[in-house]
């Protein structure tokens, strides 16, 4: 009997191996995968890929993890880095983004890049319906803070703001309530990803507290995306539930549809 219990775990385990392996060969073969990609280097010199990884599969997949490679003009490797999905799971017809920062600053110039699905798991049936209602969503970008206003204010001029406004129409009270964002420029490349908590945000002190999401009101959060490049023509914001740094989430991730930014002036002259 033992025997047979050793042999149906193995068996087991090179089932669950396989499913895997089909799920990430389907994700590599689609017709559609890894798009909308863009390489930036930051203000501190480190190198990013963004992107987003769409899923054109019927496969459910969590705690997706991508590598990118930069390359010279001999396919050697000059940097390679891991990274998670935001969110972590890959949702059939829905795409995720990417922000791969590789650890050296001021690398050599790359001639070529890539980026592969190299971990995940295949789920047998999708993540459960959060069942919660998106009423509304916003991107407010802050321009016009003058050079003379005080240290003490927490945002500079091109920062972006992700609002959303819920209802749940579930018996479960949510608590950690993760967002990412992605800024966009006309051709659609993804140019910029953030991911943070979403929270209450408290005007007077300049602080978001971190959400509970409660059954039937209307309650609206927010998200602080920084600041985007100046060519960025429209953000996609997404909602996922779990704690930060979650492999998975626990329910389906939401994704809106594209939101054009709104500028809001702090001075009328920016001087």
């Amino acid at each position: 009997m033992r025997g047979l219990n050793r042999f149906a775990q193995i068996r087991g385990r090179r089932l669950a191996l396989a499913v895997l392996v089909s799920a990430l060969a389907a994700f590599a073969l689609g017709a559609r995968c890894i798009e909308n990609t863009s390489v930036f280097v930051d203000e501190s010199g480190y190198t990013h890929i963004y992107g987003e990884m769409y899923n054109d599969t019927t496969i459910q997949g969590s705690a997706i993890l991508l590598n990118g490679v930069l390359l010279d003009a001999n396919g050697g490797v000059i940097a390679a880095k891991s990274t998670a999905i935001c969110p972590p799971d890959s949702q059939p017809g829905k795409q995720s983004v990417f922000d791969i920062k590789f650890d050296q600053p001021n690398l050599p110039p790359h001639a070529s890049y890539k980026v592969s699905a190299i971990g995940g798991k295949a789920l047998n049936a999708p993540l459960p319906d959060p069942n919660v209602l998106v009423l509304s969503t916003d991107a407010i970008q802050l321009i016009g803070v003058p050079e003379w206003f005080p240290p003490e204010f927490p945002y500079e001029n091109g920062d972006v703001f992700f609002r959303v406004g819920l209802r749940n129409r579930s018996q479960t009270i949510y608590t950690g309530l993760q967002g990412c964002a992605a800024a966009y420029n006309n051709a659609g490349q993804v140019i910029a990803v953030a991911d943070d908590e979403f929270g209450y945000f408290d005007a007077d002190d300049n602080f978001i507290t971190p959400a509970d999401l409660h059954f039937a009101t209307r309650e609206d959060f927010s998200f602080y995306m920084g600041a985007v490049p100046d060519n960025a023509a429209y953000v996609r914001g997404w909602l996922w539930f779990g704690n930060p740094g979650d492999p998975t989430s626990q329910y389906q991730f939401i994704m809106s549809g594209p939101i054009t930014l709104q500028e809001f002036r702090l001075f009328s002259d920016g001087q």
